[in-house]
């Protein structure tokens, strides 16, 4: 292998890495990624990385109380962790032909699986009131 294709592939899989590689064909052989490519790409993944940390340290044990799956909006739901709005709207779609009877029944709205639920546990009840807010 040549040394620019082993360049390539360690970019590749350093794009891998941090998910902004591209499995597609380059358009010509040689092709090669611009400094200005590369540069948009690393702020890219900063700023995601960034938004992420954000979000973690909102949700790091800095809620109280619990949100009642049959009851609560959307606001309210998108505060529990690995909850945002798209899948607030799907488990508010979910209980209006299902209401919930078990908490655990929330594994049944799409995007929500097993590690998601062991998150919202100690944050989701299906009665009773919800008092679900940020910790001051």
């Amino acid at each position: 292998m040549s040394r620019r294709g082993l360049v390539q592939t360690l970019v590749l899989l350093a794009g891998v890495l941090v998910g902004e590689a591209s499995f597609g064909a380059p358009a010509h052989p040689g092709a090669q990624a611009s400094g200005a490519q590369v540069a948009r790409g690393a702020t890219r993944a900063a700023n995601e990385s960034e938004a992420r940390r954000e979000t973690r340290a909102r949700h790091r044990g800095a809620l109280r109380g619990v949100a009642n799956l049959n009851e609560a909006d959307e606001a309210t739901l998108t505060l529990l962790p690995g909850i945002g709005e798209e899948r607030a709207k799907r488990i508010v779609e979910y209980r209006r032909a299902h209401p919930f009877k078990h908490a655990e029944e929330v594994t049944r709205v799409r995007g929500i699986g097993r590690k998601t639920f062991a998150r919202l546990k100690p944050f989701v009840s299906v009665a009773g009131a919800t008092t679900l807010a940020e910790a001051q």
